[in-house]
């Protein structure tokens, strides 16, 4: 579930260290934080945590204890990215959590697969491009409850095969997707059949909403459409290992 926090302005802050309303518990600070933030606690058992630079604004949590789960969801994260990065290149990647065979698998069933998980009418979900507004509507709902990071495991892989498969009959294309021989997804890419030249990431689109790259309003079907424009592509497909 998604916490719910607030920004607090610094005068307010004053305000309620002065009052007494909030109550400096720094015991409650991790050490790699200390030159960062101080941590308040408040009568309501809320979590204020202030910036000791410039206006000295905070962040409100519900409690101690949903930051604290928000955080270790955060170093999990992480200790995610930092297992499955290329030391070499420093590219993610992002197919971590699915084999090549299983990815596979999805790609023909992922309409089905997500009118399922989104309790929609199949019908609704027909591999073209315009049924990418009921997907788009879909993240929204399941986001304003839930973490990025929830997203991510729930529906990365799924919607990056639909996406993915939408693009592929658009384009006349095809799936090239190659492993590093354990199983483990190397790269995954929608190529051109008859520019082969043009090689296009199936999860870049919906990598662009998840990050806010893409900018307020912008939604999955402009994304994908923004990408078959040729404005990001791979010239000369599959890149050499």
């Amino acid at each position: 579930m998604k916490v719910s926090v607030k920004n607090i302005k610094g005068k307010q802050v004053l305000e309620w260290v002065a009052s007494g309303k909030a109550i400096l518990r720094n015991d409650l600070r991790r050490t790699d934080l200390e030159d960062w933030l101080d941590f308040y606690v408040l009568e309501s058992g809320e979590l204020l945590l202030v910036d000791k630079f410039e206006k000295r604004n905070g962040t409100l949590y519900p409690n101690f204890e949903d930051y604290q789960k928000m955080m270790d969801r955060f170093d999990q994260k992480q200790s995610i990215v930092a297992k499955n990065t290329d030391k070499a290149t420093g590219a993610f990647n992002e197919f971590y959590h699915v084999s090549q065979s299983e990815f596979e698998q999805i790609i023909p069933k992922s309409a089905t697969l997500l009118a399922n998980e989104f309790k929609l009418d199949p019908n609704k979900l027909d591999y073209s491009i315009e049924s990418l507004k009921v997907v788009h509507r879909e993240m929204k709902k399941y986001l304003r409850k839930n973490d990025t990071y929830d997203f991510i495991d729930h529906y990365f892989v799924l919607i990056t095969a639909y996406c993915g498969e939408i693009m592929k009959r658009e384009i006349n294309g095809e799936w090239q997707i190659t492993g590093d021989g354990t199983g483990r997804i190397n790269k995954v890419v929608i190529v051109e059949k008859e520019n082969p030249e043009y090689s296009y990431l199936p999860q870049l689109p919906l990598n662009e909403i998840l990050s806010g790259d893409a900018g307020k309003g912008i939604t999955l079907l402009m994304e994908v459409r923004a990408h078959l424009g040729k404005h990001d592509f791979i010239k000369g497909g599959l890149l050499p290992k």
